[in-house]
């Protein structure tokens, strides 16, 4: 997924209707490597990412039980640019990546989308 070294498990576009997606939600993910941590992987993905990254910010991540990394940033993808927000969790021994992505000129106008996507993520026991 995106050269991050994880695999996308699925995603989901807004709005939902076919050729329309301006918006769009990923979970990937992958096994953590005997004795690897979340936070080193999480920095390891982002080292060598070709194209480079624009606009970088990384913050800790915490919403209730769930806690990571985070990362915002621009990057090319093909002919356009894209803003991604990032979202990086342990569990069992799997990193999962909660990955946003839009256009940079309409990222900001589906927060409240991207909010409420990330609100309702909970791990099934």
């Amino acid at each position: 997924y995106y050269d991050l070294g994880v695999q996308e498990i699925v995603t989901v576009q807004y709005p939902p209707a076919p050729g329309k997606g301006a918006a769009f939600f990923t979970v990937a993910s992958a096994p953590l490597g005997e004795g690897e941590k979340l936070d080193s992987r999480f920095r390891k993905a982002y080292e060598q990412v070709v194209p480079e990254l624009r606009d970088v910010s990384q913050r800790p991540f915490q919403q209730g039980d769930l806690s990571g990394y985070e990362i915002a940033y621009r990057r090319p993808w093909g002919e356009p640019w894209w803003q991604f927000r990032d979202i990086w969790l342990e569990r069992d021994g799997l990193v999962y990546v909660l990955s946003f992505r839009a256009s940079p000129q309409t990222f900001d106008g589906y927060t409240d989308t991207f909010h409420q996507i990330l609100e309702s993520f909970r791990f099934k026991d």
